[in-house]
């Protein structure tokens, strides 16, 4: 594990890093579906780079992805700049430098003052606090956290996961078994992602207040949310160009047991976003936690 840089890393003067950590399933694809687009943004040779959370031995999911995105461009005859950088950025996150100033020269390559590089990638939400310290502690970085309704972001991930490994017949009896036992499990990947508050309280302590950015899922595709962002990361305003949700999955409905049982285990995090956000909380979580059988 590396540990915390000694001497401030290189980093190109006037630039910013934005390291969008998360949540899944709450419009981090939206989120770089739009920064991709905006001439003053750089993104990298893959949509999420998982490099912070490859830093620990455990850190598999990172190099899996890196391995897969590698394969597929070499077999596809991608452009052999964006081969070469899928091929550094393996071998960055397989011998990462304490000041990790080879993520920094990867994805910093040629930004001019104004700039953004833009890594999303929510599995940083789930890093320790030690490496989410040293993510805070990199030259002109800003984060941005975005959540959804808990239940309704942790239903979304279940149709992921089931979608992948059933056909579309048996789809939604797929989902709500694959549901039933991480219910019963209680813990897990899925649960973690749906910690807010942890992940909340890693911003307040880590990072200041003008460099971080805690969003809802439920009012991200407006207009006034986009210009929101760009003021955020000192850019100019771009237009949205009718960009919607993405990534939305196949649809399916959870039993009403389900709905209750799932509302009761998130029923904590509401809590702690409602006490730190007040009114700011969309009403659509008010209305699912004011009634349990409120249909997902």
């Amino acid at each position: 594990m590396p540990v915390a840089a000694q001497n401030q890393p290189d980093w190109p003067e006037g630039a910013t890093l934005l390291l969008g950590i998360g949540a899944q399933k709450a419009g981090t694809s939206w989120l770089h579906a739009y920064l991709r687009g905006h001439p003053a943004c750089s993104t990298g040779p893959m949509k999420e780079l998982h490099y912070f959370d490859s830093l620990k031995t455990e850190g598999r999911l990172g190099r899996r992805l890196h391995t897969e995105a590698l394969e597929k461009a070499r077999e596809k005859g991608a452009p052999a700049g964006r081969i070469k950088r899928l091929e550094r950025l393996c071998a960055i996150c397989e011998a990462p430098d304490p000041d990790h100033q080879g993520y920094l020269s990867l994805i910093g390559h040629k930004l001019r003052p104004g700039q953004v590089a833009v890594d999303i990638t929510p599995e940083y939400a789930l890093v320790s606090d030690e490496v989410f310290r040293q993510m805070a502690a990199l030259p002109n970085v800003r984060m941005i956290f975005i959540m959804r309704e808990p239940v309704a972001r942790f239903w979304s991930a279940v149709r992921m996961r089931a979608g992948k490994k059933s056909d579309a017949a048996g789809f939604e009896e797929a989902a709500r078994a694959l549901l039933d036992t991480m219910l019963a499990e209680g813990k897990g990947g899925a649960h973690r992602r749906s910690d807010y508050a942890l992940t909340l309280d890693k911003l307040q302590r880590h990072v200041p207040e003008d460099r971080r950015l805690v969003l809802f899922f439920e009012e991200l595709f407006t207009q006034q949310t986009a210009d929101r962002i760009c003021a955020f990361l000192g850019i100019a305003p771009r237009p949205m160009d009718e960009l919607g949700a993405r990534n939305e999955g196949q649809k399916a409905t959870m039993r009403p047991d389900q709905v209750a049982r799932l509302t009761e285990a998130m029923r904590p995090q509401y809590e702690a976003v409602t006490r730190m956000f007040g009114m700011d909380v969309p009403q659509n979580w008010h209305a699912r936690f004011a009634a349990g059988d409120v249909a997902a």
